[in-house]
């Protein structure tokens, strides 16, 4: 439930900031997420989840 949460804000300010390097394609299950580098080859939880918020807390660094 956290990382699904971590999941949708990171794709809202992707998406409200106009990068378009995080996309959800249809044809993955529910929750997974796609992108073109960060992630390949990451199938530990944990270590998506670490990425997640070190990309939000890139973001909240941006906001302030």
């Amino acid at each position: 439930a956290k990382i699904k949460n971590i999941e949708s804000q990171l794709e809202e300010t992707l998406q409200s900031s106009g990068s378009r390097s995080m996309t959800v394609s249809e044809s993955d299950t529910p929750g997974t997420m796609s992108t073109s580098k960060d992630t390949k080859g990451i199938a530990d939880p944990s270590e998506m989840t670490r990425k997640l918020e070190e990309e939000l807390s890139k973001r909240d660094e941006l906001i302030e």
